[in-house]
């Protein structure tokens, strides 16, 4: 990547973009981790899953942090973000999913997530002007489209088999 010169103004619309993106990211790999254990006693293989979407994330942190450098903004990203906190009454009752209803319902709202995902690098990309940056967050939007492709086949198994009732699944 060439040097490019940052005006005052494109340096801090590239900071905001880059804290926003990492932040994200860092949300993400603290949900795929959380998930990989909370499925853990259900599906080996699912939990498998949300491992390797954690490392994925963890590989686009480093992409944004090489952008930063490049960009010259490398003291304004986040190191690490702090660990979610597991909010819902119902989260806090049944950490572990332990049954196919409550894989569903759990792949339900990680699918959803997903697809917000999907839309915040759109509109992340849409608002950006630098094109490397805006390269890699097209191709972290296609990342995140192939993840939903995924959890929709994960949720599609759990529908075939009759775990799943058809008002839950998420298009």
């Amino acid at each position: 990547m060439a040097q490019q010169e940052f005006t005052p103004t494109t340096a801090r619309l590239q900071q905001d973009s880059l804290i926003l993106a990492c932040s994200h990211e860092h949300q993400s790999l603290n949900r795929y981790r959380l998930l990989s254990l909370r499925f853990l006693p259900y599906s080996v293989a699912l939990s498998r899953l949300f491992e390797a979407f954690a490392s994925e994330s963890e590989q686009r942190i480093q992409a944004l942090m090489q952008m930063a450098k490049y960009c010259q903004a490398v003291g304004v990203l986040p190191a690490i973000s702090p660990a979610i906190q597991v909010t819902s009454d119902h989260d806090r009752r049944h950490f572990f999913v332990v049954d196919d209803t409550m894989a569903g319902l759990v792949l339900v709202d990680i699918l959803f997530c997903e697809h917000q995902s999907v839309f915040f690098y759109q509109q992340l990309s849409n608002a950006n002007c630098l094109p490397e940056l805006n390269a890699l967050l097209v191709t972290f939007a296609e990342q995140k489209r192939a993840e939903c492709r995924v959890l929709q086949e994960s949720q599609d198994h759990l529908l075939l088999d009759g775990c799943m009732p058809e008002r839950q699944r998420v298009a």
